[in-house]
């Protein structure tokens, strides 16, 4: 196997959308020598040309994000992640025979992902496992299971791993100060949902932006709101008639209320010419072009599942100084206040209240929380192996 730069276990890449995908995409565009490790279900072709120097290898077959169901058995959770610990093993003793001086990176994990690993490494010989190990966390846990945490980052840092160098980042500063109550101290890691393209465009877009609505954004998911669409919007065409309402989904499975509400969007658009729909898939600059040049964002993401879950679209909102309206009893709502960005209520917003909201939207203070936050996702992996 050829040497690498970088060396990327990723379970979660199986298909071409999400985070997952843009990463790898990113990564392909540095034409630097990369060996990735994901999902059999993945097609490398779907994402990027052969002439990228990406070695794609199929290690797993576990269901990555299974293990971020809450509502999934005890014994089916235990079943994957012994599965998935299965796996992770494999793969680093296939690492541990390339001539590499490359760090090896696991990203975007949850506890059940962290137990999977801690337990690979466990059952390896010492020649097996990796001398640089870069965890990302980015799944919160409830608080019972801090000690379990405590217990597994503790071994992992301290000098008697069997890992040579051990470093854990995270996703935000909820987790970071998370883990300082326990005692573990660690840094932040630049969001992994924007494009780093994004980075050098100008984002001043006042001059360019309308008054219109993203009303939706992303895949269908009950929990993100996309069921109540239908009705909220029949409420926002009739309080605001000169308002457009931009409506952006993809159905990416087959759940009978998805679809149902995919029907119904459909109907309301062929009769009210406010509202735009893009039911397909955009790319990452089209997507950002729609959020930069638009006064509002709408991400009407649900307790319980979104109290402790972060948002790419929130991240990319507030790069971008697009107002965003959202439940005050999310995550979102704290990490917009900690980035100074624009948020109505969604209990209580009106289309009415976009009347010069462009005008009025906050400016976007550099704070060292988004200089840590903001800086190209891709870079920064590189960049792991001259620290």
């Amino acid at each position: 196997m050829p040497s690498s730069r970088l060396i990327i276990l990723d379970p979660g890449l199986a298909n071409p959308h999400g985070h997952h995908a843009l990463i790898y995409r990113e990564l392909a565009q540095t034409q630097q020598p990369i060996t990735v490790y994901a999902h059999h279900d993945f097609i490398a072709s779907e994402l990027v040309t052969d002439d990228a120097d990406i070695n794609v290898n199929h290690g797993f077959s576990a269901p990555f994000y299974r293990l971020l169901n809450p509502t999934l058995a005890f014994n089916k959770k235990k079943q994957t992640e012994h599965q998935l610990a299965r796996e992770y093993r494999q793969c680093f003793k296939e690492v541990s025979q390339q001539t590499t001086t490359g760090a090896v990176v696991l990203h975007s994990l949850g506890l059940s992902h962290l137990t999977a690993v801690y337990h690979a490494l466990k059952q390896l010989k010492p020649v097996e496992r990796p001398k640089t190990l870069v965890l990302t966390l980015l799944y919160r846990w409830p608080r019972h299971q801090d000690w379990i945490v405590k217990f597994i980052l503790s071994a992992m840092l301290s000098d008697q791993h069997p890992v040579t160098s051990c470093r854990i980042y995270v996703a935000d500063a909820e987790l970071q100060q998370h883990l300082a109550e326990l005692g573990i101290k660690v840094l932040l890691h630049p969001c992994c949902a924007i494009p780093a393209s994004t980075y050098s465009q100008t984002f001043d877009r006042k001059e360019n932006r309308t008054n219109s609505v993203i009303a939706y954004l992303g895949d269908a998911k009950h929990e993100k709101g996309f069921t109540t669409l239908p009705e909220q919007l029949k409420q926002w065409v009739k309080q605001a008639p000169e308002t457009e309402f931009v409506v952006h989904y993809t159905l990416t499975g087959k759940d009978p209320a998805l679809k149902d509400t995919d029907q119904q969007l459909q109907q309301l658009a062929n009769s009210h010419k406010q509202i735009r729909l893009l039911n397909y898939w955009l790319d990452n600059d089209a997507m950002v072009g729609l959020v930069a040049n638009t006064a509002c964002l709408v991400l009407n993401y649900k307790p319980p599942e979104y109290s402790n879950k972060s948002s790419g679209f929130l991240w990319l909102a507030a790069l971008l100084g697009t107002s965003v309206v959202i439940n005050n009893r999310t995550w979102l709502a704290r990490e917009a206040s900690r980035l100074n960005l624009t948020a109505y209520d969604m209990a209580r917003f009106k289309p009415a209240l976009l009347t010069n909201a462009v005008a009025n939207q906050a400016a976007q203070k550099p704070t060292n929380y988004r200089k840590a936050l903001f800086r190209p996702f891709n870079q920064w992996l590189l960049k792991l192996n001259d620290d």
